[in-house]
């Protein structure tokens, strides 16, 4: 089976059914600028449902790895975790404490499809839902070598950090998710 042929076989119907010459909603920042994390190219998937915000590569470390030879499962949930960071980091005013606004993880889950094996380099594609009031959802595929490794999601919620209740998303993350998914 060749690698396009694999890549299409474990693709979403979502991600099948895009544009290859989509861009991110306007106001929503997507890295583009080349470096070790992130890839060098625009996003390629909008979808009716989701919309890929950011790419970010990340070496696999020797250290990830557990005594059956393969990434240990907190490792895949740590390349979500990273790209999602990367992803708060490059939006104005909302990748931290600002405002007293935070974002948290209410849930993840992480579907492990084929083992991550040392030496490589993950592609960790970050998707984002339909806005809610308070909460957003985030959706992820692990890639290697053109094989889906893994998918998983977390659902995003901004909090009052004197309170820890639930705010309001950010207009300026929620107003162009919305006017792009509508």
């Amino acid at each position: 089976m060749s690698g396009a042929t694999r890549r299409a076989a474990h693709r979403s119907p979502l991600s099948a059914a895009s544009s290859p010459d989509a861009v991110a909603p306007r106001g929503i920042a997507y890295n583009s600028s080349p470096s070790p994390r992130t890839l060098d190219r625009p996003p390629r998937f909008v979808t009716a449902a989701r919309i890929l915000v950011h790419t970010s590569r990340q070496p696999l470390r020797w250290a990830d790895m557990d005594m059956l030879g393969h990434v240990n499962n907190v490792g895949y949930f740590r390349f979500m975790e990273q790209a999602r960071i990367e992803w708060l980091q490059l939006q104005p005013e909302v990748g931290g404490h600002r405002d007293g606004q935070l974002p948290v993880i209410a849930n993840a889950s992480c579907n492990f499809r084929v083992p991550l094996v040392y030496p490589g380099v993950v592609e960790v594609r970050m998707w984002l839902g339909e806005p809610g009031r308070t909460s957003l959802g985030s959706f992820y595929e692990l890639w290697m070598n053109d094989i889906l490794h893994a998918d998983g999601a977390a659902k995003i919620v901004w909090i009052d950090a004197a309170t820890g209740r639930p705010h309001p998303l950010p207009d300026r993350i929620a107003a162009p998710l919305r006017a792009a998914i509508a």
